[in-house]
């Protein structure tokens, strides 16, 4: 939804239908006119709701996002919140509207985020942003912050997420990630005594590599291995409840219909998620597991994906250059049955990983290639 205001689509309508006073109005956060322009919004958008959820072809309304970035120092967004703290209490004033609104009569599943931020920054605006947003922002009404999380603090050449430089790149990148939750203060809302799950409407590990339709940065398997356990670190460390992959365009296939490998690293936790209604990981930390170097990470990462009836889904990434066994039988795949797994795997040689489709019925011993992504179901 989008919450600008004022913004020059309000004060064209305005004048066009003879408003010619609207310009003039006192603005300023918190003003009878500023609560005007958030009515004349907030009109906007129930309209638009209201044909999304009408006719044959009707859309479930069961996320709303309350506007992008707005924690940058445009003036048009100064002007509309000049700080955190005024967005959240526009967020509220909309949920609450969208809550009680008996035209939309939307139910009591709805999800609503505020925009948070997630980029450290030099000015005081985005190093203030969640502090003055958590300060306002009513948890009850509005469960959910949004956050971009784009990571290019290197762009390294090619082969350096390869052997044997692979591990050390990633511990060098989780890091990196860790350092800026804290530096942009994301952790005001992750870590908060009653903290507000996250949706990344956008994420890219990758952000140099790969931008714009560019895939020269995407065909390393190495890389793309790094996406893929970019779900599981933000799913850990942000708090994450929704995970969107941003600059998708022109990196999903080639021309001939070939799934670039960020695309592959990623299938399996997109079929796996498919229809579920809860995630959890799967701890693989034990003794006789190895971890990354330099970190209290395993090298093998899995989560548990489960429907609403509790049908398991389960992806498991191998980090490392050596065949890994692990036990799904004790606490993933109860049920006796053949295990079915879908995935990708690449020692890091060449540049395509190889398709794994097999099946296998020992559930209590699972052997995972080096370097790859599968998906198990039963």
């Amino acid at each position: 939804m989008n919450m600008i205001t004022p913004g020059e689509d309000y004060y064209e309508a305005s004048l066009a239908n003879g408003g010619a006073g609207w310009p003039n109005i006192d603005r300023s956060a918190g003003t009878t006119g500023w609560y005007q322009m958030l009515d004349d919004r907030y009109a906007r958008f129930k309209a638009m709701l209201l044909r999304a959820k009408s006719g044959t072809d009707s859309i479930t309304i069961r996320f709303i996002e309350l506007g992008n970035e707005y924690y940058y120092d445009h003036a048009y967004l100064v002007e509309a919140f000049p700080s955190g703290a005024w967005h959240g209490t526009a967020s509220n004033y909309i949920a609450n509207k969208l809550l009680s609104d008996n035209q939309l009569n939307l139910t009591s599943n709805l999800k609503i985020a505020a925009t948070a931020s997630c980029k450290p920054g030099g000015d005081t605006r985005k190093s203030n942003w969640n502090n003055e947003l958590k300060s306002t922002l009513d948890k009850n009404k509005v469960g959910y912050v949004t956050m971009h999380s784009y990571e290019a603090f290197v762009e390294p050449a090619p082969g350096n997420w390869n052997e044997p430089n692979f591990q050390k790149q990633l511990v060098a990148w989780i890091e990196e990630v860790n350092k800026k939750f804290i530096n942009s203060n994301a952790d005001a809302f992750i870590q908060a005594a009653n903290p507000w799950k996250i949706w990344y409407t956008e994420n890219n590990a990758n952000w140099d590599a790969g931008f714009e339709g560019d895939t020269s940065g995407v065909t390393e398997w190495g890389q793309s291995l790094v996406e893929a356990y970019s779900v599981v670190h933000l799913y850990e460390r942000g708090n994450a409840a929704m995970n969107l992959q941003f600059q998708f365009n022109n990196q999903v296939k080639d021309a001939q219909g070939n799934l670039y490998n960020r695309a592959l690293a990623l299938k399996p936790f997109m079929e796996a998620a498919k229809g579920a209604t809860s995630a959890a990981r799967i701890n693989f930390g034990g003794t006789d597991m190895p971890k990354l170097p330099g970190s209290v990470k395993a090298v093998v990462q899995g989560y548990l994906f489960k429907t609403s009836t509790g049908t398991p889904h389960c992806v498991l990434i191998n980090l490392s250059a050596t065949n890994k066994h692990v036990n799904l039988g004790a606490n993933v795949f109860t049920t006796p049955g053949t295990l079915q797994k879908v995935g990708y795997k690449n020692d890091l040689t060449s540049i395509d990983p190889a398709i794994i489709i097999s099946t296998t019925d020992t559930r209590s011993d699972v052997t995972l290639p080096p370097y790859s992504v599968i998906h198990f179901y039963q």
